[in-house]
């Protein structure tokens, strides 16, 4: 009986042992997750905050390019408007000139007037025809540039997505694995 008693004894005395050093492991495995998770959590944070900046300066920088375009086709247009209503002011002008002239001129230079007159006509219409064109053309590039803009930045913004993505996978893969080691070890213990 008093053996039964030491065997009882010495059996809880290891068990207690046991458990002790069982608690121990369980804090420091606990201690190093929680440094490992908030390790990847500034890592990720620190990327976060690298993305946004990132992202506001390209979302400005094109906001300012957009807003110059803006600008500059303004002044083109205002200019233009200058130009044209200082050849209005010419060619009403000329037509006072033409008109008195015509006054005291005979009919054969009223046909001239006439033809030169056709032919001016023609002239604006080129002029007009080609600034239009060239207008037009350089509309077609700032599109297909903006296009081209839109869908670079997209594209960026996707792998940025992928990336993170790869990253939460890979983080879960470590976890896991992680997890199945301190089973195994539980179960070794």
């Amino acid at each position: 009986d008093a053996a039964v008693k030491i065997q009882s004894m010495f059996k809880s005395h290891a068990a207690k042992k046991l458990l002790v050093r069982h608690k121990a492991a369980v804090c420091v495995q606990k201690a190093y997750r929680s440094y490992v998770i908030r390790t990847q959590y500034k890592h990720a944070h620190s990327a976060a905050t690298k993305i946004q900046a990132s992202y506001k300066m390209h979302v400005q920088v094109a906001q300012f390019k957009k807003d110059m375009c803006g600008i500059v086709k303004a002044q083109s247009m205002v200019r233009t408007w200058l130009v044209q209503k200082s050849m209005a002011q010419q060619r009403d002008a000329a037509v006072k000139i033409q008109s008195m002239f015509k006054s005291h001129a005979a009919k054969k230079l009223l046909v001239r007037h006439k033809a030169a007159v056709c032919v001016q006509k023609a002239y604006r219409s080129y002029v007009i025809r080609t600034q239009y064109k060239h207008a037009h053309s350089a509309a077609t590039k700032i599109q297909a540039s903006y296009k081209m803009h839109v869908q670079v930045a997209q594209f960026k913004k996707d792998m940025c997505g992928i990336v993170k993505a790869q990253s939460m996978v890979r983080t879960w893969l470590v976890q896991k694995s992680m997890a199945q080691q301190r089973d195994a070890a539980v179960k070794i213990q």
